[in-house]
This record gives C-alpha cells, sequence and structure tokens, in this order.
C-alpha cells in the first residue's frame, strides 16, 4: 500500500486542506475516510475541495463538550459544523455525541451510529445492544445467555489453555519444521485489559496477538539492581542455549538482573605498553 505524508504547519494550518486538496486531486481519489478531530477537520475540507465522490469521517469524540468554556466550544464546534458539511456519512462512535452534533445542524440521515449491533466471535450470531447505548444497562437474559455460551465454549478448559500463547521463527511455515521453530506453545493469561496485556482478536480466536515484548524494571536509585525479561530468549537461532531460556521466567512473572557491570568471573584483557 502506497502512503504519503503531507506536514501540518504547528497551530492551525490555512494552507493544508490546499496542499491535501492537490494531493488528492493528483491521485484521483474515490473516497476519503477521515478519522479524529483535527485530521478530519482538514480532510474533509480538502476531500470536497478535490471533488472526491465520497467523503466519510469517523466521529471518534469531540475536542469540547458542553460544559467546556464558551471560546473553546465555539471554535471546535465551529470547525465541526464546517467540515461536517463537506462530508457524505458521519460515523459516529460515543452515543453521547449525537445530540451535540444534531445541535450543530448536522442532519440525522448523516449521522450513523456504529456498535448497534455486534457479531461474536460465532459469525451469524448477532448480539443486540440497543439496551446499552441507550438504557446504559444489559439485559438479565442476554448476561445468562452470554455466560451460558462461555461455559459451553470452554468445555471445562482454563482461560490460559483457550488463550495459548504461540511464538514461532518464520521459517516454522516450512511444513516439517514446525517443532524445531517453535520458541513458545504455552498457556496464558490476560487479555488487553489486564496490566500482564494478551490482547487478542477475537475473529480470528483467542490466540495472544499483543504481548509486552520486554518487561524491565529500572531502579534509578542503584541500576545493579535493575530486572527484566523478554518473552522468549534472546537468540534467533534454535540451536542456541538462548533461544527461549527466559521463556519459564516470563510466563511466570519473573525477570532477571539486568545490572550494568559485567559478572565476576568475567574474563578480562590488559593491555601494557611496549
Amino acid at each position: 500500500m502506497r502512503t504519503e505524508t503531507v506536514a501540518k504547519r504547528p497551530n492551525l494550518d490555512p494552507s493544508l486542506p490546499l496542499r491535501l486538496a492537490a494531493l488528492l486531486a493528483r491521485r484521483g481519489a474515490e473516497i476519503v475516510h477521515t478519522h479524529n478531530p483535527k485530521p478530519g477537520v482538514y480532510g474533509r475540507i480538502a476531500a470536497r475541495m478535490a471533488r472526491v465522490p465520497v467523503v466519510v469521517n469517523t466521529v471518534h469524540g469531540l475536542y469540547a463538550q458542553p460544559g467546556d468554556a464558551w471560546a473553546r466550544r465555539s471554535v471546535v464546534y465551529g470547525l465541526e459544523r464546517i467540515a461536517a458539511k463537506c462530508s457524505d456519512a458521519e460515523l459516529v462512535q460515543n452515543v453521547e455525541d449525537l445530540p451535540v452534533l444534531r445541535g450543530l445542524g448536522i442532519p440525522d440521515d448523516k449521522l450513523n451510529l456504529l456498535g448497534r449491533e455486534l457479531e461474536t466471535a460465532q459469525p451469524g450470531v448477532p448480539v443486540e445492544f440497543d439496551d446499552v447505548l441507550d438504557e446504559g444497562r444489559i439485559d438479565d437474559d442476554l448476561l445468562r445467555a452470554a455466560l451460558d455460551d462461555a461455559i459451553e465454549r470452554a468445555d471445562g478448559r482454563t482461560w490460559g489453555e483457550i488463550h495459548r500463547l504461540l511464538i514461532v521463527h518464520p521459517l516454522a511455515s516450512i511444513p516439517g519444521l514446525e517443532p524445531l521453530f517453535t520458541a513458545a506453545d504455552v498457556p496464558f493469561g490476560g487479555d488487553e485489559q489486564t496490566v500482564a496485556q494478551g490482547g487478542f482478536d477475537g475473529s480470528l480466536g483467542f490466540r495472544p496477538a499483543v504481548i509486552p515484548s520486554w518487561r524491565v524494571v529500572w531502579d534509578l536509585g542503584d541500576l545493579e539492581r535493575s530486572v527484566g525479561v523478554v518473552p522468549t530468549g534472546v537468540s534467533g537461532n534454535p540451536a542456541s542455549p538462548h533461544w527461549s531460556d527466559q521463556l519459564d521466567l516470563y510466563i511466570g512473572g519473573g525477570a532477571k538482573p539486568y545490572g550494568f557491570a559485567p559478572p565476576p568471573a568475567a574474563p578480562t584483557l590488559t593491555l601494557l605498553p611496549s
């Protein structure tokens, strides 16, 4: 995928929409989808200037809330009102932003609230979240059904057994070499909400996709007391003793000394003048 960067000057940059529009026109853009307040303002205006056929913006949140000072609200809401006139659709993530956007004169047929229907990890099984968005609550029957489904899918397994950590070398993709180039295949706790990160993509199963690549605690009062650990080892060579020698420490929440001084028995080389 080709990417291009357009520099933004500090603070308000009136020339940025012109430069973005020139780039979009030059590239013959057919769809522009903007995210976040600042890029959303510049990008929507630039896309309309470049006569892009379809302009969509996702509203992740607004830089001002109704309780903020009038000066801040007037600037933020004024720019949002202008930018929204340049889009074909506004995809809103937070239900509380809807009345604010309506108050800015953005028509309902342009506002689309995301997340009203989410899908479970089982394709084709929709879960309605209208109660959450409209009333701030989930129906008791829906909670019980979700719990029953989770128990059935677990089938007696622990979370660690379902959520196994698999770390493999690229060469493990070659049939027959999987055992040699697999550094870790172990039960793993945590998820994307825990300190011990173990985030996963539910649509792809429960295998961890995001873990800490390095845990370290630096003791700034005495650096020799610092400790740390990596998920497997410091070597990418399966024949090395350091291929996966830190795995047990990592899984168990442990660490090894990370001081800077050489070990007492380290060999030394003394150079003397001739």
